[in-house]
C-alpha cells in the first residue's frame, strides 16, 4: 500500500486522498513534495554507516549545494551543513536514538 500511496506502484482500482483532496496521479517526488515519504527498513543498503550518517542521507533531497558547491566548500555548503546536522540531532533526539549513536 505504501508503494502505491507513494506512487511506486499503481492501484489496480480505488483511488488516493490527501488532506481531503485526491490525487490524480501519483509521481513520488509529488508525494515526497507533500511531506509522504516512505523510510526502507533494510539495513543492507547502509551497513557500514552510523545512525548519523543515515539520517544525514535523508535529509539530502533537501540539499540546494550543487556538487560544485560541496567539493570546494563554498560558504553556502557549510551553512547548510550545519542546518542538515542540527536537524539530524533533532531527529535523533526525537527518536530517542542517541544509545545508537
Amino acid at each position: 500500500m505504501l508503494n502505491v500511496i507513494n506512487g511506486f506502484y499503481r492501484a489496480d482500482c480505488g483511488d488516493v486522498f490527501f488532506e481531503g483532496a485526491r490525487f490524480e496521479a501519483i509521481h513520488p517526488p509529488r508525494a515526497a513534495g507533500l511531506g509522504i515519504a516512505r523510510a526502507f527498513q533494510h539495513n543492507a543498503l547502509f551497513r557500514r554507516m552510523s545512525v548519523l550518517d543515515s539520517v544525514l542521507t535523508g535529509l539530502t533531497r533537501h540539499s540546494r549545494t550543487t556538487s560544485i558547491e560541496h567539493a570546494f566548500c563554498v560558504r553556502r555548503d557549510g551553512r547548510e551543513t550545519r542546518a542538515f546536522r542540527a536537524c539530524a540531532d533533532e531527529i535523533i533526539e526525537v527518536l530517542e536514538l542517541q544509545s545508537f549513536l
